[in-house]
């Protein structure tokens, strides 16, 4: 029994050791960068759109260091900021989508006021558009609302994107 009471700690304790050593990255194999991507919408009453380039090379660290990712993890604090809105100007059916792909929509609804969207569902889409500038280097993004009235003064729309970048170790020969 005395063998028993010994053997269950040491045996937790080696489950502990391995599992934490598969989750910690190596070194040199990940990479913190941030992008803020952003709109700035001068626009008409009514319907218009604006079209965003989001590319790797908005990532200054990682085209610095000549990083080539195999995977990317968007951080919780990222997030999609609009800024500018005044003089009870209304904007209405906000959605912002990578072009071309409907799978790929994030809709905003209607902003009265400079906010500030970072809940989970924001935060799953722009992993989703990450991914899918990771797999084509650069991404299109379109922006489109409807507007109140004509916009007098600009308005921005930032996507604030704070990712962990992990590349494939290299096996050694």
């Amino acid at each position: 029994m005395k063998k028993l009471l010994l053997f269950m700690p040491l045996l937790a304790l080696c489950i502990a050791f391995v599992s934490c050593e598969k989750n910690d990255p190596k070194p040199g194999t990940t990479l913190k960068d941030s992008s803020d991507t952003s709109f700035t919408l001068k626009a008409v009453k009514g319907e218009n759109t604006s079209t965003k380039d989001l590319s790797m090379s908005d990532f200054k660290r990682l085209t610095a260091d000549k990083f080539v990712p195999e995977k990317a993890i968007v951080d919780k604090t990222s997030q999609i900021v609009l800024s500018g809105l005044k003089n009870n100007l209304e904007l209405s059916n906000v959605t912002i989508q990578v072009k071309g792909n409907n799978n790929l929509k994030r809709t905003l609804g209607t902003i009265k006021k400079d906010q500030t969207f970072n809940s989970k569902d924001d935060l799953i889409f722009l992993q989703k558009v990450v991914e899918e500038m990771m797999k084509t280097k650069t991404t299109k993004l379109d922006l489109a609302f409807t507007s109140s009235e004509k916009l007098d003064s600009e308005i921005k729309v930032i996507l604030k994107l704070n990712v962990q970048f992990t590349k494939k170790l290299e096996k050694k020969k």
